[in-house]
């Protein structure tokens, strides 16, 4: 399974959700080595009422491997106690996957799990946050921004400066597109806070993209 699932990461990024199905997908969705806990989680969520969406090409690099990261996923919060019968490494898996839930209460709420819960693997969960068009998502993470590692976060960066210069694009647009009323200083704003406090601003790319944007 490890090995099959390492070659498909070598498919384009919108044919895979068509060969591989939702599941198959998700455990792309982390690095091969927590294959057995992704699929002991899948087994106890509710099969989603519609495929994982993919708006656009978001990949990261962990233990040099591939990750894709999909936009939304439409599976119910899981009930009746299951989520107890999960290990710690497992409900961390399980608050990533509802990270990209559709439902905004969802994300949330997995977000607070997952500042709580910090791994490796999920730090990069919370940053693509940061890039999304929530706003109030986005003041979760400014409030504990205290807890965030910024040791894990410096060295995902650093092995990803695509995905960190992608979330930077993100959030001047989203602040241009819908925020500039209710933040007309940029510097106010929360996805740009965190990211500066974060050590994940560049002021030179900042200011270049800002400039395209006024």
């Amino acid at each position: 399974m490890k090995l099959w699932l390492s070659r498909k990461r070598d498919l384009e990024p919108e044919n895979l959700l068509e060969q591989l199905g939702s599941d198959n997908f998700l455990r792309l969705a982390f690095p091969v080595s927590l294959t057995e806990d992704v699929d002991s989680v899948l087994k106890i969520m509710p099969v989603a009422i519609h495929l994982p969406t993919l708006y656009d090409k978001v990949i990261f690099y962990l233990n040099n491997q591939e990750v894709h990261l999909p936009s939304r996923v439409y599976n119910a919060e899981t009930r009746n106690g299951l989520l107890d019968t999960l290990s710690e490494k497992q409900k961390t898996i399980y608050a990533c996957i509802h990270s990209r839930n559709h439902d905004g209460y969802v994300r949330e709420n997995s977000l607070k799990y997952l500042i709580e819960n910090q791994t490796d693997w999920s730090v990069p969960y919370i940053l693509q946050l940061l890039g999304e068009y929530v706003v109030e998502i986005t003041q979760i993470i400014e409030n504990d921004v205290k807890k965030i590692d910024k040791d894990r976060v410096s060295h995902f960066a650093l092995i990803n400066p695509k995905f960190i210069c992608l979330i930077r694009h993100r959030v001047i647009s989203y602040w241009d597109c819908y925020y500039r009323g209710e933040y007309p200083v940029f510097s106010e704003y929360p996805a740009y806070k965190v990211m500066d406090s974060l050590g994940l601003w560049d002021d030179r790319d900042g200011k270049k993209l800002l400039r395209v944007r006024t």
